[in-house]
């Protein structure tokens, strides 16, 4: 029966996140786009979450790249992300061919963070000093539901409204298939870590689904 709700509970907020991707075929203002961050979230020595999330990034024009910190176990160091992102934003490609200087966006690097909520609590210093009305969580496809949620009830407690939260899932390109043990782990976490506060509740998802109407960007 646990088993059970745990899937229905990530059944549904799979459907419910296929309706937040990020719009990559829409046609975005500058505006917009200046005030856009992708958050990217490694984790769980799955080297794919950083290679591709930054590839994501360089092949839109979103000026902000925010590389949350993890417990040790990205699959990088700090320092070979910062060289990975140097040797291939040179230039970052924008559209009709055009391209910028890598000093006209701006890229954090997060120190270490013991979870997923750490990570929260770190974007949450990161947007005291940007302008940012657009947010993109970019992860590891299975882990999306959890990584939303927890970033929806931080942004709850510390009262900041102003976001609209899109997702960009990420999947393994030596296993495309979405695990299904790690996807029951996932929902059995989220269930957890509900009672504990740490992710939004369904009143809560309810209410942000009605209030952004499942809109793109405007």
């Amino acid at each position: 029966m646990q088993d059970q709700k745990c899937v229905e509970t990530i059944a549904g907020m799979m459907t419910i996140l296929t309706r937040l991707s990020w719009p990559a075929e829409q046609e975005l203002t500058k505006k917009q786009l200046k005030r856009s961050a992708v958050m990217l979230m490694p984790g769980y020595e799955e080297k794919y979450r950083v290679t591709k999330g930054i590839k994501f990034w360089q092949d839109t024009e979103i000026k902000y790249l925010l590389i949350a910190g993890t417990r040790g176990d990205s699959g990088f160091e700090n320092n070979d992300i910062a060289l990975d992102i140097g040797k291939k934003a040179t230039f970052i490609k924008l559209g009709q061919g055009r391209m910028v200087a890598p000093e006209k966006t701006e890229i954090k690097l997060g120190g270490y963070c013991a979870n997923t909520k750490d990570q929260m609590l770190w974007l949450i210093d990161c947007l005291g000093g940007l302008k940012i009305d657009y947010l993109i969580l970019a992860t590891a496809a299975y882990y999306l539901p959890r990584c939303w949620l927890t970033c929806l009830q931080t942004l709850k407690t510390n009262k900041i409204h102003r976001l609209k939260l899109f997702v960009k899932p990420l999947c393994d390109p030596e296993n495309p298939i979405l695990p299904v043990d790690k996807i029951l782990e996932e929902a059995k976490k989220i269930e957890a870590y509900r009672t504990k506060g740490d992710v939004a509740s369904v009143d809560d998802l309810r209410a942000y689904l009605v209030d952004q109407h499942y809109h793109c960007p405007s």
